[in-house]
Order: structure tokens, then sequence, then C-alpha cells
């Protein structure tokens, strides 16, 4: 999907924000006493990672708040994403290229179980578990179907009707001629379990500007095609402000490292960049919309054509179903480049956030 494409969402996301200005600009005593959602905490963006066929293996940073739990508090959140990833360079769509420089069609399922408790006002720590499935699938007809109808406005299928249909194909040639494939690793396994501590630098209130800072430790307890055997870390930096009383605006951007580079021939930059920004629109008191977007550096430095520049877009939505439950629901679209990013992905989760021990 190209980029103009989405102009009308960001253009959409400034115009309600305009709006929601101009409205916020009354004088107090002009606004109606008590609205619920004058002072409405933020719910923030949504944790999405980047389940691209081969950054899964990787630690990858994503779009949070810098708001932590209260002390004592404990939060758990169970997510489930479906994902898609279709790229290819090669002289001509299709099964029969004349020079092929690779081609990456698969399906990729992750669910994540993350826990978190408030060491203190401002510290807390947590741990994600996840567990993926990667392979052929059964979506490639569906998405065919949903760029047919959308084609119009923008969503290109990148010529995935001329290729063969939920197959799991990972192959190519690197720089150098040599060739690679991983399509035969596929199948269910643990990625590596990630411990996490944020704290939160600055504390705005509901007004102001907050700021936290992250630390992440990824283990190197991945089984199946996820095994790595290397050690990874991330640090990331995010940061919240009130824009209007139903809007909050967040930017967070950091990096990752690993110990090891290598995975099956295939070369993965040592450290990469990566970087988020969020609106969250709250049109009800239990209703969050957030529109997202995550930027990251080169993934693979090795293999022949493969672009640098990894670009998502995502819309989202949380619910209150009651005060300490939440559930999550977002789609994900990538924006550049088309052939080393996800396709399309739907994610659900649900947040359940416990009293103080």
């Amino acid at each position: 999907m190209e980029l103009r494409h989405w102009h009308w969402a960001l253009g959409l996301a400034a115009f309600l924000v305009a709006g929601e200005s101009l409205e916020g600009g009354e004088s107090p005593a002009e606004e109606p006493s008590g609205e619920a959602t004058d002072h409405q905490p933020r719910r923030g963006p949504i944790e999405i990672r980047d389940e691209f066929i081969l950054a899964q293996p990787r630690l990858t940073l994503p779009a949070i708040s810098p708001d932590t739990l209260g002390k004592g508090e404990t939060s758990i959140r169970a997510s489930f994403i479906w994902g898609n990833s279709f790229g290819w360079i090669q002289d001509q769509s299709g099964e029969k290229p004349l020079a092929r420089d690779f081609l990456i069609d698969g399906e990729t399922r992750a669910f994540d179980l993350i826990v978190k408790t408030g060491l203190l006002a401002d510290l807390e720590v947590g741990i994600r578990v996840p567990v993926r499935w990667r392979g052929g699938g059964v979506t490639d007809s569906v998405i065919d179907d949903f760029h047919d109808a959308t084609e119009g406005i923008g969503f290109k299928d990148n010529g995935r009707r001329f290729f063969l249909k939920d197959r799991f194909r990972v192959e190519g040639f690197t720089k150098d001629g040599r060739s690679f494939s991983l399509s035969n690793d596929h199948g269910t396994g643990l990625g590596d379990i990630e411990l996490e501590s944020k704290y939160r630098l600055l504390d705005g209130g509901p007004e102001g500007w907050s700021v936290a800072g992250v630390g992440r430790l990824g283990l190197p307890t991945g089984s199946g095609p996820f095994q790595t055997g290397s050690v990874s870390g991330g640090l990331q930096v995010a940061v919240a402000k009130r824009l209007a009383r139903r809007f909050d605006f967040f930017l967070g951007g950091g990096g990752t490292g690993f110990s090891d580079s290598e995975i099956n021939g295939i070369e993965y930059e040592t450290f990469r960049g990566q970087g988020f920004t969020a609106l969250e629109w709250r049109p009800v008191s239990p209703w969050s919309v957030i529109l997202q977007t995550d930027y990251s550096t080169r993934l693979i430095r090795n293999i022949r054509g493969f672009a640098g520049h990894h670009w998502m877009v995502h819309l989202g939505s949380k619910i209150e179903v009651t005060p300490s439950v939440e559930i999550e629901l977002a789609i994900s679209e990538n924006i550049l480049d088309l052939e080393v990013t996800t396709d399309f992905a739907v994610e659900v989760g649900l947040v359940v956030r416990l009293p103080a021990w």
C-alpha cells in the first residue's frame, strides 16, 4: 500500500484534534461541570509487536504509554495476533521468474502473555512469554478478496494472485550469491522470553508531559523454528501529552541489540532503531480509538534486494468492560516497504488489572 493513501487517516486525526481543541477553548464557566470525558485517564497505544516472518525471532519495541501501574498493582495481558507476510523481488511476478532475489510468503500467529507489577509508584517490572506459529496458513484468498474490494482506495495486493496460495516459502539469495531457504522451518515454538522494567521519569498528570524509560532483556529460550541462541536487549523512551479533552498524543523511540547477528545463514543487523507515534481519542467514557504507526531501520543486511525501511500503521480500539477488564482490537497494514513488512494482521487482546497486593 502506498503512503499517499494514508493521508485521509492522518487528515481525519488532525481534523478531530482541531475540532476538539476549539471545543476545549470555551471558558470554564461555559463547560458542563463533571463531564466524564474531561479528566478521563488515557489508556495508551496497543503494544503490537512486529510479526513479519523474518522479524519474529528478534526483539522488537512496541508502542507504549509512559504511565506506570500503581505500587502493588498487577496487570495480566493476553493477546493473539494473526498476520500474513508476502513480499518478493524478482524480474516478474509469479512462480517462474528468470531471476529471483527473494520470496517471503507465509502466515504467522503469535500468543503473548505479559504480566506486569508496580514495585513503586513510578517503577514497574514485567515478563513476556510468547508462543508462535508460522506456516502456509489459510488467509491468502481472504486477503486477495480484501484487496480486490479496496483497490480503488489504494490497498494493492502486491501481485499475490500470481503465486501459489497458502504456502510457506522463505527463500532467495544473499548478496554474495549463496542461496538460502527456510521453507522447511515452520511449525510452533516458544519465542524468547522477555524481561521488562519501566521507570517514569516525569509525571505530568492529566494535562502535562509524561516521560518514561524502558529497558528490555530477551533470553535465548526460543524453540523449534524460533530458536536463535541470541541474547537481546532494548532501550526505549516514551512520551505522552494531552492535546485536548478527549485526545492524547504518544511518541517514543529506542533501539535493540543482539549478541548473535546470524540465524540460518541470514545476517541480521546487530543494532536496530525503532520509533512510534500514536493518537488516542476517547469519544465516550469506556472506549478509545487509537491510530498509531511505527517505523524501524534495516532488519536484514545480507539478502539481495532486501529493503532497509519498515513502516506499519495500526488502527485499534480499547473497550473498558469493567474498571479492571479491558478488550483490545486492532488491524495492521504496511506502508513502506511492502516487500519486507507484514502485509496484513489482526490483533485481539484482553487485559485484566488486579488490585494492589
